[in-house]
């Protein structure tokens, strides 16, 4: 009798677990569902109450002619705006046009003036080295002849001394066959001696022409490189290249400004035609007609209105459900709180100031307390279901410990079948915070069978809350559990003290 008083408390808890994690984990999602829906309910008062806010601008007195009205008047504000902000885009493109202008003007007088001395210089030095090699070619060819003549002339003088000196030793004149020879030379070479001369004097003097227009313009040259110079303020040909060059580089600055202007100019163009289309645009759509367009505001605020109202509608219903759906879950959790005498305040003996238990003691009280008060002042809700679960299992693992040293202290042989149940563990230990109570073991559960004969009598009345398997399961852990606390009021220790004595 005594194990299947111990099967069946076995099998009651097991089934207490069991449901306890089944409604564990439907609570968990109930509380999932009707957190989103909390959420959408928020959002949803959110945008109406932005919509009332925005219609009672427009309207206090809740019309919607006067919301257009206003609506039309911040049109026309949005557009002075946009107007004064073209004006001053033109005012600003204006500036920036003349301003682009007079670079422009800078810019080409400079290019010019570039221009001009580039080219002066650039003629200057072409026909500085020119002039330079004509002169060194002519000087050359100047000395060649030079040394020609000056050797034609001491040969010449050689052959007129000895044609002297022959003279006066012979008066007759030689012939011979080769024809008459006046000196040394034949009368064919000194023809062409005297043509050779003739030669070199016209070379001559072609060549002092030549280098009297090269004197010329080196002079000319020569005094526009001092006006460059003046005008420089340098005196050094190397100075006015490095002056070049830098003018040069501030041209190319100034180009690259006046590129990045344009460029602005453009963009600001832009933005001016960008917003003119804007302007055109709206003053379209006022001249269009205020009628039309008050009459599509007004639907489609109407039409928003009634999306809104379906939208509260449905998440009310939502809510609704959800609170139908937890009522069964907190009601049966309820019923295994008070049948496992959950609500009773431990019991306070003798405590020993020592042995510091009464601080755990008054710990505990206090804690049942404020858990029994928050029953009887809100009852159990999705926020305190699971405080209320925990305190239910470990009531549940206290009452199986309880009983299974009482059937160890009657039956210390048998350790393997009085154990059964011990290895059952909380399913969920910190499914409560953090939340932990401890009872006193030597209390004994109150209340159960009656609790069992009103659960009995009210199963009836939940059957359509609970489903059909757990019910039944119930109905057995009942009927076992009041068989067990008659078994266990037979084995008490009270009556097993006269055996003892016996």
């Amino acid at each position: 009798m005594s194990q299947q008083a111990i099967r069946a408390q076995n099998d009651y808890i097991f089934n207490l677990q069991v449901q306890m994690d089944k409604y564990a984990r439907l609570i968990s999602s109930v509380n999932l569902r009707i957190k989103s829906l909390d959420d959408e309910y928020k959002s949803v008062q959110l945008k109406i109450g932005q919509l009332r806010l925005k219609r009672n601008e427009g309207d206090q007195r809740g019309g919607g002619i006067n919301a257009v009205k206003s609506m039309i008047m911040c049109e026309n504000r949005e557009v002075s705006k946009l107007e004064n902000r073209l004006a001053a885009c033109r005012t600003r493109e204006s500036k920036l046009v003349a301003t682009n202008t007079e670079l422009k003007k800078k810019i080409d007088a400079l290019r010019a003036n570039r221009l001009f001395s580039q080219t002066v210089f650039e003629k200057v030095i072409a026909q500085a080295h020119t002039l330079a090699n004509v002169n060194i070619e002519e000087q050359e060819a100047f000395d060649d002849i030079y040394q020609n003549l000056a050797m034609i002339i001491a040969r010449e003088k050689e052959s007129a001394d000895a044609f002297r000196k022959e003279a006066l030793k012979s008066e007759t004149l030689e012939t011979h066959d080769e024809g008459y020879v006046r000196g040394n030379y034949r009368i064919e070479e000194e023809a062409e001696m005297k043509l050779t001369l003739h030669k070199l004097d016209v070379s001559l003097r072609e060549d002092k022409t030549a280098i009297e227009v090269v004197s010329e313009r080196l002079k000319l040259h020569e005094s526009t490189f001092k006006q460059i110079m003046k005008l420089t303020g340098c005196d050094d040909y190397h100075k006015l290249v490095d002056i070049y060059t830098k003018k040069e580089e501030e041209n190319f600055a100034l180009f690259r400004y006046v590129q990045n202007i344009n460029n602005e100019s453009e963009q600001l163009e832009e933005q001016t035609t960008a917003l003119q289309q804007e302007q055109q645009r709206y003053s379209d759509e006022l001249k269009e007609g205020s009628a039309n367009m008050r009459k599509r505001l007004i639907d489609s605020l109407e039409e928003t209105r009634q999306k809104i109202l379906k939208e509260n509608v449905e998440y009310e219903r939502l809510r609704q459900n959800a609170q139908r759906d937890f009522g069964p879950i907190a009601r049966a959790v309820d019923k295994l709180y008070n049948s496992l005498g959950c609500n009773e305040m431990p019991s306070t003996g003798p405590v020993n100031p020592a042995s510091g238990k009464s601080d755990d003691q008054n710990a505990m009280a206090i804690r049942m307390s404020s858990m029994n008060d928050l029953l009887a002042a809100h009852g159990i809700t999705e926020g305190n279901i699971l405080q209320f679960l925990a305190i239910i299992e470990q009531r549940s693992n206290d009452l199986l410990e309880q009983f299974t040293r009482r059937l160890q202290h009657k039956n210390p042989q048998n350790l393997a079948t009085t154990s059964l149940g011990a290895h059952l563990q909380p399913s969920d230990p910190n499914r409560a915070n953090g939340l932990h109570l401890n009872f006193n073991l030597n209390q004994p559960p109150p209340h159960l069978i009656e609790s069992a004969n009103e659960y009995e009598n009210n199963s009836d009345e939940d059957d359509s809350l609970v489903p059909v398997s757990t019910a039944d399961l119930q109905r057995k852990a009942a009927k076992s559990l009041a068989s067990q606390m008659q078994v266990a009021t037979k084995f008490s220790p009270s009556k097993n003290k006269p055996k003892k004595r016996k």
